[in-house]
């Protein structure tokens, strides 16, 4: 099983290639001292609010992503969530071919806000 953008987990991968290296929720939300993981998760939505895309060059055969947050970034995100319930946080995003070449670079303005029960 694994967890996707959006904190939700998802049924058995056929391999651990499937697996994406680090979704939104890994990167940012369970990466806390302490984590928000679980029912605490689950008490927050997370959007795309805008993105930027930049094609670099054709895709070729298998295709990999690699996202990156600044860890001062995901603490400031972590802080202004729960204290304000709201926050926003930027994650570069960039995908490499078959021949490790840059075929597409992007950047996520992810929007998150505590859900009311």
């Amino acid at each position: 099983m694994f967890v996707n953008h959006l904190c939700e987990v998802k049924g058995e991968q056929d391999g651990e290639a499937d697996k994406p290296e680090e979704s939104f929720c890994e990167l940012v939300i369970a990466s806390g001292d302490p984590p928000i993981v679980g029912d605490a998760a689950a008490d927050y939505l997370a959007v795309v609010r805008h993105v930027e895309v930049k094609y670099r060059r054709p895709a070729l055969g298998e295709l990999t992503a690699k996202a990156e947050v600044a860890p001062e970034e995901a603490e400031r995100f972590r802080d202004t969530l729960e204290r304000r319930g709201r926050a926003a946080i930027e994650v570069h995003v960039q995908v490499f071919g078959a021949d490790e070449g840059i075929t597409l670079e992007a950047a996520f303005e992810w929007f998150a806000q505590g859900v009311r029960r």
